[in-house]
């Protein structure tokens, strides 16, 4: 191996943990442990590790939640350390995001040639970047903390959700329907539900939020956020007309004046998105961020 890899850790037993660098020690790994789930992902943010080697047993479910946490930013294989009877955890740790299982017992030979195939399968994965930084807002997908010109920001656990989704995606149009899947689980969303939604966080995360210029809207197929300079990015065209009308729009088939209220709010509530929006705030945010001849999704 020529390179040197990094490989972290977690493990709370200390005879495993000898036991894995003894294994390791003449192969050119980079070796981080850590014993919980917060330094374990402490570490990942800072060294980027090429594998993970987590250990299923950690107290109180930490093994998932790391894994969970870890997900939220990075690719990095992450292979799993447990025993018999563990099947369970197991199959809830891949769901989660894990790419392998080790069964304690192992030796060095299997640890080695499992972890040479986790390489191969983490080659072309993107560099994973756990900061967003641009225009005075600052997201840390790691520590879950978001700033807005240095002043720290909070948000709902809901919005944190939308917006990280837009953070792993920078520059990249996601849809609709995919942001519906990944932060309301594919529970049906109507658009009015998410203008307003997408509205609420305007406010909290930009300057000028008649004027956003972070997270953009694309009418009728879903949301943007801006990304970095030097950021890769991958721009997804519009989608033209569509014979149904679901998706697009046209000038013969918009109303000529945008809609100003909506009837939507108990479907908003049961999604929790809180729609108390005014009319004055309704109107802003459909002539900020919509052309006038436009149609919402049904």
């Amino acid at each position: 191996m020529k390179d040197s890899k990094r490989l972290l850790v977690i493990e709370d037993e200390l005879a495993i943990v000898r036991f894995l660098k003894s294994s390791l020690h003449a192969t050119g790994w980079h070796f981080l442990e850590a014993r919980t789930k917060e330094t374990g992902l402490q570490l990942a943010s800072a060294h980027r590790p090429d594998v993970v080697l987590l250990d299923l047993a950690l107290p109180e479910g930490g093994a998932i939640d790391f894994i969970k946490a870890l997900r939220q930013w990075t690719s990095a294989p992450i292979i799993l350390m447990g025993s018999r009877g563990q099947e369970n955890i197991q199959a809830a740790g891949i769901e989660a995001g894990a790419d392998d299982f080790l069964m304690k017992p192992f030796s060095p030979q299997e640890l080695i040639a499992r972890l040479r195939l986790a390489l191969r399968h983490g080659e072309n994965r993107i560099e994973d970047v756990p900061l967003y930084d641009h225009l005075g807002l600052k997201i840390d997908l790691v520590a879950r903390r978001i700033w807005v010109h240095d002043k720290e920001t909070h948000l709902s656990p809901l919005q944190y959700r939308f917006l990280a989704e837009l953070v792993r995606h920078p520059g990249r149009l996601v849809t609709h329907d995919e942001l519906v899947e990944s932060v309301w689980d594919g529970k049906r969303i109507g658009m009015d539900c998410m203008r307003v939604f997408v509205f609420q966080i305007r406010q909290k995360i930009e300057s000028d939020p008649s004027k956003p210029q972070l997270l953009k809207t694309e009418p009728g197929v879903g949301y943007r956020l801006e990304a970095p300079v030097g950021a890769s990015s991958t721009v997804v065209p519009l989608p033209q007309k569509t014979g149904g009308g679901v998706i697009g729009w046209s000038r013969r088939s918009a109303p000529s004046k945008p809609r100003r209220t909506f009837s939507g709010r108990p479907a908003c509530r049961q999604a929790g998105i809180n729609s108390s929006l005014t009319s004055r705030q309704w109107r802003q945010d459909t002539e900020c961020c919509y052309p006038r001849h436009s149609t919402t999704l049904k």
